[in-house]
């Protein structure tokens, strides 16, 4: 669900013309950060929220053996496989499913807008719809949160997110999707 809540701040962030879906990544991170582009075709924000950035799925420091992977996963690092990495297609020309490319939007996103992804998610879409028991960090005791497990049902630890939050870290209840839900459906219809 986190990536749908990501589109939602991008949304947010265009309609505010804080950005532009022909907005180019590189236009986000800091100076010096090098973004891989094929064939003259920058990354676009719209490339990354189509998963058409060709980027590869996982960024080639994630520890992917880890029991939490992205726990470690810095800026730092980040801003390495990101100079490192060589696209396979020209971004736009093929769809390619990329937590890297949305963890990477929702971070941009956080630097843009200011205060980070956790703080810009809170104060622009969760409080706004009133997602009382949907988190970016859930604290210590969530209430109606399912433990997970491997593929052998041995239980494992809840994921840390870090710079990738805009992946993966959300996490709700059935109720705020209903509510999510119900926004989404009366925005479709002409309301607020």
């Amino acid at each position: 669900i986190t990536k749908v809540f990501t589109a939602l701040l991008l949304a947010d962030a265009v309609q505010r013309r804080e950005v532009q879906l022909d907005t180019p990544v590189s236009d986000l991170l800091p100076p010096g950060v090098t973004v891989p582009s094929k064939d003259k075709q920058v990354i676009t924000l719209e490339h990354l929220a189509l998963h058409s950035s060709s980027l590869p799925r996982l960024p080639a420091s994630l520890p992917t053996t880890a029991t939490d992977p992205y726990a470690t996963y810095s800026e730092d690092l980040l801003y390495r496989d990101l100079i490192a990495t060589q696209l396979e297609h020209p971004p736009g020309t093929m769809i390619v499913y990329s937590n890297f490319g949305y963890g990477l939007l929702g971070f941009a996103l956080g630097r843009k807008i200011g205060g980070g992804y956790a703080k810009v998610m809170s104060e622009r879409i969760l409080k706004p719809l009133g997602l009382a028991d949907t988190y970016v960090t859930p604290p210590p005791g969530a209430p109606n949160r399912v433990q997970g497990t491997n593929d052998d049902f041995a239980t494992m630890p809840f994921w840390t997110w870090d710079v990738l939050a805009g992946a993966g870290t959300i996490v709700s209840t059935v109720k705020d999707q209903l509510t999510l839900i119900d926004a989404e459906l009366d925005a479709a219809a002409g309301g607020k």
